[in-house]
């Protein structure tokens, strides 16, 4: 067992789902925005295999699929962790996040959690 003091430390998850052929720009574009963790930034993780489903309804401008028909693609997870305040968070989703985000209503999941530093 390392002699090493460990601390915990409370954190927003910041989970939001990116269709599959936009993810590569999506991670590239906030990536530099995300900050730093101990000795370490530009820290994210994804898993491609899932699939989004949804339905554009009247009053939507989707990016792709049509009005009224539900469509699924391939998606990513993309999850990060924030160690900041909630009011940088909230500036980061509506200076990052939103405009680098393909869907006209991006879902974004925040959850309170305890890491081990």
């Amino acid at each position: 067992m390392s002699g090493r003091a460990r601390t915990y430390k409370t954190v927003a998850r910041l989970v939001v789902y990116v269709p599959a052929e936009y993810r590569e720009d999506f991670v590239n574009a906030i990536s530099p925005h995300i900050p730093r963790l101990g000795n370490y930034d530009y820290g994210l993780w994804w898993c491609d295999d899932g699939v989004e489903q949804f339905r554009p309804l009247a009053g939507s401008t989707p990016v792709c699929g049509e009005t009224g028909e539900i469509l699924r693609k391939p998606s990513s997870r993309i999850e990060l962790i924030w160690a900041q305040n909630r009011a940088a968070l909230e500036r980061f989703i509506e200076d990052v996040i939103i405009p680098h985000h393909p869907w006209e209503q991006p879902v974004l999941y925040i959850q309170s959690v305890e890491i081990r530093l």
